[in-house]
């Protein structure tokens, strides 16, 4: 058994006297300091480090698990306590006047479509981990949809919420791409003060169409800028007693790479957070649309 550090032979000869912990002490104490360290016939070393780092792994994943757990619980436990709350008054107090009725009836609604909006989400991250979501293909005007849907969007109601969508024609799949909105949108407005503006916009490229969801809060730190498009991961969040999912923005992504396109954040100018999504004209596979949308995206990247 040979140890080279940076090219010095340090430990020789075969295992036994406890030569295999003190090669793997060293090379720990090298790899800590940033040194190279080359191994020759040392098969103590490499799965060391392996079952290190897998261990390492297991040990994040079972942190993120524990923190998507508590956020669902809050998620989905909000809005029931609400409906329960709702319901029962409306059982009780049978001649409430109209007015009264009427609002607590359309707060009852609204925290069902919240809840409706959770489980769809945690049920679609299930699809597309198994590969089973299959898009339905339509030609419309992406503009005019992402106005509708900004519209009715409930976390929108209480924002300053400005939309420059101009008419921008691809084949997408519009249910998808109402949710990237809805989460782009809930993502903003979760992540930035009340007092903050949010901007919606959409534009025609050559070979596909860019929507942009813009905000002037903190804006989202480089180092986190891929890691929040992964399942369960959330950025710091202007509203603790709201933490959300971390399925939105995964969602994003998986739902933009399913049209052929992709979804990434950069700062925005003059501060906070640009969340752009890019969608070819056409999806893959239907023609020669693909392979210019696959040039257009990268430079729209840039």
């Amino acid at each position: 058994m040979t140890l080279r550090l940076n090219g010095v032979v340090v430990i020789t000869g075969h295992y036994g006297c406890g030569k295999s912990e003190i090669a793997i002490h060293l090379a720990v104490h090298h790899r800590r300091q940033g040194l190279r360290v080359g191994l020759a016939d040392l098969d103590v070393v490499n799965p060391y480090f392996r079952s290190r780092e897998a261990a390492e792994r297991l040990r994040a994943l079972d942190e993120m698990k524990n923190t998507f757990l508590a956020a669902v619980s809050h998620e989905l436990r909000s809005p029931l306590t609400a409906i329960l709350g709702l319901a029962l008054t409306l059982e009780q107090q049978a001649d409430l006047p109209r007015e009264d009725r009427v609002d607590l009836l359309s707060r009852l609604v609204g925290n069902a479509r919240k809840l409706d909006r959770l489980l769809t989400d945690l049920l679609d991250i299930d699809r597309l981990q198994r590969g089973i979501v299959s898009p339905r293909y339509r030609t419309v005007d992406v503009g005019a949809l992402v106005r509708r849907t900004v519209e009715n969007l409930d976390a929108a109601a209480d924002r300053r919420l400005l939309v420059r969508a101009g008419s921008a024609v691809a084949r997408v799949d519009p249910a998808k791409l109402e949710r990237i909105v809805e989460n782009l949108v809930a993502n903003a407005a979760r992540h930035t003060a009340p007092d903050r503006t949010i901007w919606v916009a959409v534009r025609e490229e050559v070979g596909g169409v860019l929507l942009a969801v813009e905000d002037d809060g903190p804006g989202v730190p480089p180092e986190l800028r891929d890691a929040i498009f992964e399942p369960f991961r959330q950025g710091p969040t202007a509203t603790p007693h709201t933490p959300g999912t971390g399925i939105g923005l995964s969602l994003v992504a998986r739902f933009a790479e399913l049209h052929g396109g992709r979804a990434w954040v950069e700062e925005r100018a003059g501060g906070g957070a640009s969340f752009r999504v890019w969608l070819p004209a056409s999806p893959p596979g239907e023609g020669d649309g693909r392979d210019a949308a696959a040039s257009s995206g990268a430079a729209a990247a840039r």
